[in-house]
């Protein structure tokens, strides 16, 4: 089952601290896309270089370089 939703209030001050939304990160190194922001669980959406937005929950998160090539993603 997944998380709980957040308390809306929580949820509106996390997204307005947002700093990674429409940012190009990879996550653990494999898994790329830019940041479509928070969703009510918590998780990190991410939306992948095919067009498919996949909620992170856990991870090491790493802002790509403005210039610095992305590859294709390693989430099937």
């Amino acid at each position: 089952h997944g998380a709980r939703p957040l308390d809306a209030s929580l949820l509106a001050a996390i997204r307005q601290r947002d700093v990674l939304r429409g940012r190009a990160v990879t996550v653990d190194g494999r898994d790329q896309g830019t940041v479509q922001g928070i969703a009510a669980d918590g998780s990190l959406l991410l939306r992948d270089p095919g067009g498919r937005v996949v909620a992170i929950r856990s991870g090491t998160i790493r802002v790509v370089a403005e210039g610095e090539s992305i590859r294709g993603s390693g989430r099937q």
